[in-house]
């Protein structure tokens, strides 16, 4: 995990992602009859993200705190590229170590610029290398250079969350820890950042220790879910389809839940199925041709986007009369995001009473529409499909 470091340099040079792993590592407090962790070992490949999650007091928080001696073990030894992380003074290791907590922890006197730059200053990075640094990274997690200015008392708690993020990637960590870095903010933020975290590490990379209580969150964080019981037994490492569809024993199954349709769905995403294609159509477009359109469609509804290409209204056939499709008709659009889990996104769906959505990317931008019918068929047991009876019918509303 060595780092050349020069002040004058432009920083630090290109690290890999750090492999990480827990040697039968305990942690015992003076006075307690129990151990906090009794014996914990696990490895985490470099570049993956390793979810700890587990009821309260089961060690998770105390399981990630000793991986940067911010607490130390009883016994074991935690292993970092192969090195024990004892081998480095705290101080040194922590600088190495991004990390993300609760509420961000950013320092309230200092500018957002400010608290982006603090380990790059500790590192006697110049002040061209942490200006240029710090907007790369405002940019990566989403936020415009306008922020660089202002104070986090200005910032929602979303932003806030993204510029502890950006922190803790300021130089380039090959290793980050994150204390359910999401737990305070309200669902629809929660998802969309969640969404746009696993978008980032899809770029950087880096081996992450996650910790939360939630396994939904779990599920769709982790590449490998350590399960922790009460009194700091490891329950299951697996990874979340391992997890969900071979439970070690009935702590872990209760933990989880038991219902397979749902677990099947909380293991896919929305960009792992085959997305249709709508008719795209603007306002004032000619009706006759997008009636043409229709004919030919796997979706038969069009779909109103704006100059962007972002969804704006779904239309129907009483919508399509006189020459041009008229401003501002239509109905609600249900939107998912590519990278949503299958469960969350079906539950826009429902929650729309439509058959389908818009999925889009990043940038908002419809790239396909997601299908109740496509989701079924997610959901059913392999084998041949079910013969319908001859009578049977099917509406095109929900």
């Amino acid at each position: 995990m060595t780092r050349t470091t020069k002040p004058d340099d432009g920083g630090p040079t290109a690290t890999p992602a750090a492999s990480l792993r827990f040697d039968a590592v305990q942690k015992r407090y003076p006075g307690n009859a129990r151990p906090t962790i009794e014996s914990l070992s696990i490895e985490v490949p470099a570049g993956e993200i390793c979810v700890l999650v587990g009821p309260s007091g089961c060690g998770k928080t105390t399981a990630m705190r000793m991986v940067n001696r911010l607490i130390e073990p009883t016994a074991g030894q935690i292993l970092i590229d192969g090195r024990p992380n004892t081998e480095r003074a705290p101080a040194d290791l922590r600088r190495e170590i991004g990390y993300v907590i609760q509420q961000t922890g950013l320092f309230p006197h200092r500018t957002i610029a400010q608290n982006v730059a603090t380990v790059p200053k500790l590192l006697g990075w110049s002040t061209d290398r942490i200006a240029a640094r710090t907007t790369e990274l405002l940019e990566l997690v989403g936020l415009d250079p306008e922020f660089a200015d202002r104070y986090p008392a200005q910032l929602s708690g979303g932003q806030r969350q993204r510029v502890g993020v950006a922190r803790a990637l300021a130089v380039d960590p090959p290793l980050m820890l994150m204390d359910e870095p999401f737990g305070a903010i309200d669902p629809i933020t929660r998802e969309r950042l969640q969404n746009e975290f696993l978008r980032l590490q899809a770029q950087v990379r880096r081996t992450i220790v996650f910790v939360t209580h939630d396994i939904d969150e779990a599920i769709k964080m982790g590449d490998r879910i350590a399960v922790m019981r009460p009194g700091g037994r490891l329950a299951q490492y697996a990874t979340p389809a391992e997890l969900l569809l071979s439970p070690a024993d009935e702590f872990v199954e209760q933990f989880v839940g038991a219902d397979r349709a749902l677990k099947r769905l909380a293991l896919g995403r929305v960009r792992d199925l085959e997305l249709e294609e709508p008719t795209r159509v603007r306002y004032g477009d000619p009706v006759a041709g997008v009636r043409e359109a229709l004919r030919r469609a796997e979706v038969p509804y069009p779909l109103v986007i704006d100059a962007d290409g972002r969804p704006l209204a779904w239309l129907d056939d009483d919508d399509l009369h006189g020459e041009r499709i008229a401003d501002g008709i239509g109905s609600e659009v249900a939107v998912v995001d590519r990278d949503d889990i299958l469960r969350d996104a079906f539950s826009d769906v429902l929650q729309h009473r439509v058959q389908y959505a818009a999925v889009t990317d990043h940038r908002g931008v419809v790239i396909g529409i997601l299908s109740a019918d496509a989701v079924a068929r997610e959901l059913a047991p392999p084998g041949p499909a079910p013969v319908q009876p001859a009578e049977a019918h099917h509406g095109t509303g929900a």
